[in-house]
């Protein structure tokens, strides 16, 4: 078994109309509920293996909230081009080429692309994912090379709203 960590990023700013979408910085609002929500997934726990995420900035940048939170090594996260505003189809197969001794990952990207493939892996319809949400899918493979359609189910998931952390 493979789990799966979908992450939204948190919310960004669209203050400063100058800067081009991928250099949008997370509003003071998303970096505290990013890290509430990581704080959540500590308690629970939670062991991540290798981080990947969007080069996007509110991307990479959740994605070191949550690396600081958890105390993961600085070394496991992985910028991938890919991962911005990827279809689902690229993004299980950038999963597909990950080495089998990983059990676990997260990916840190945006909406809709998140929740859509979360919906295609859990033969769901797609799935809304608010900023700074989480889901963790249990994938019923043993090797990466084997994501596909309907290979996984929706375990759990963080959203700040229905945790009333709003």
């Amino acid at each position: 078994m493979k789990n799966l960590f979908l992450i939204r990023h948190a919310k960004s700013s669209w203050d400063d109309p100058s800067l081009t979408d991928a250099l949008r910085p997370l509003l003071p609002k998303g970096k505290k509920r990013a890290r509430t929500i990581a704080e959540l997934l500590h308690r629970n726990n939670a062991i991540i293996e290798w981080v990947l995420s969007s080069p996007a900035r509110r991307a990479s940048d959740t994605a070191e909230i949550f690396m600081d939170v958890l105390q993961l090594n600085p070394e496991i996260l992985f910028i991938c081009n890919e991962l911005y505003f990827a279809s689902p189809t690229e993004i299980i197969q950038l999963i597909q080429t990950l080495d089998d001794s990983l059990a676990t990952i997260a990916c840190f990207g945006h909406q809709p692309d998140t929740g859509a493939l979360a919906g295609i892996l859990c033969s769901l319809p797609p799935l809304e994912v608010p900023t700074s949400g989480v889901l963790l899918i249990k994938l019923h493979i043993e090797r990466w090379k084997d994501l596909k359609p309907s290979t996984g189910d929706l375990i759990k998931k963080w959203f700040a709203k229905e945790l009333g952390l709003d």
